[in-house]
């Protein structure tokens, strides 16, 4: 579903939960008998509006330590002095991949407080064939959380350091026929183990 197809289904959806929530809230001031349904009615426009704007926003990577060795395998298919960018397609995942100077903890080192929690419950490290990895978590390609743009798929950054001197930077989108028909209202989760090579 393309971005003015999805805006202009949530026009009316969102007129529809405000007036619902209104009418909860009218409900409540007047002392109903009936406060559970205007209850019901001001806490279920909350729920949608979560979902069309801050839900999936950032999840755990579906990527798993057999797509680490994946990369390196296509890395090394490439050759040792191929540092050009490889725009590939594996199953459902479209990826980008480029060799770096240097490593990869000097670049992704956290600024804030915040940002190494956020890290820490959405990311994956851990260690293959002796090489260092790290998994960011998953961005829902809408942008931010306000933005009217709606939800297409999910975009992630995998890191491989090498040796000391190189590591592997790889860009990934995964984009299934949920995310395209459901994005306008919310981002789906992501369950399925993807193959970078079949």
């Amino acid at each position: 579903m393309d971005e003015v197809t999805g805006t202009m289904i949530r026009i009316p959806v969102a007129i529809v939960l405000f007036i619902v929530f209104m009418i909860g809230l009218i409900g409540l001031l007047k002392k109903a008998k009936k406060k559970k349904r205007f209850i019901a009615l001001l806490i279920i426009p909350i729920i949608l509006v979560y979902t069309m704007y801050f839900s999936g926003y950032l999840r755990r990577s579906p990527l798993t330590e057999r797509n680490m060795q994946e990369i390196i395998e296509v890395y090394q298919a490439l050759g040792e002095a191929d540092s050009q960018s490889l725009q590939s397609e594996g199953g459902k995942i479209k990826f980008g991949l480029r060799l770096r100077n240097g490593s990869f903890e000097e670049e992704t080192a956290p600024d804030s407080f915040i940002y190494r929690v956020i890290e820490k419950m959405f990311s994956k490290t851990g260690e293959i064939d002796g090489r260092k990895y790290l998994i960011e978590g998953t961005y829902s390609d809408k942008g931010d959380y306000w933005e009217a743009a709606c939800h297409d798929g999910y975009i992630g950054v995998v890191y491989i350091q090498l040796d000391d001197f190189h590591y592997l930077s790889m860009d990934y989108k995964i984009s299934r026929n949920i995310d395209k028909w459901l994005g306008f209202f919310y981002a789906p989760p992501v369950f399925e183990t993807f193959s970078l090579t079949q």
